[in-house]
């Protein structure tokens, strides 16, 4: 028995939710075309696009001050 939902009963298509890869769950990888299908040679799953920007991101501030080396020291000799 084939089970039909409404949107395909009205001839609508349906535009399929990304899912989490179930073969590697922990990855962070997904895909955007549906449900996982790695374990039956499927297409590959993708890195989900970044949440944030740089520009989100707290400034870096150095933990000590720049440090002066004398001018004729070399770290090589």
């Amino acid at each position: 028995m084939v089970m039909v939902d409404d949107v395909t009963r009205t001839g609508e298509r349906s535009i399929p939710a990304a899912a989490l890869c179930a073969a590697r769950p922990h990855s962070g990888l997904m895909h955007f075309d549906g449900t996982c299908r790695c374990f039956f040679g499927g297409p590959a799953p993708e890195f989900a696009p970044p949440t944030i920007s740089v520009d989100d991101l707290p400034p870096v501030r150095a933990f000590h001050p720049p440090v002066e080396l004398p001018e004729d020291s070399s770290i090589w000799s």
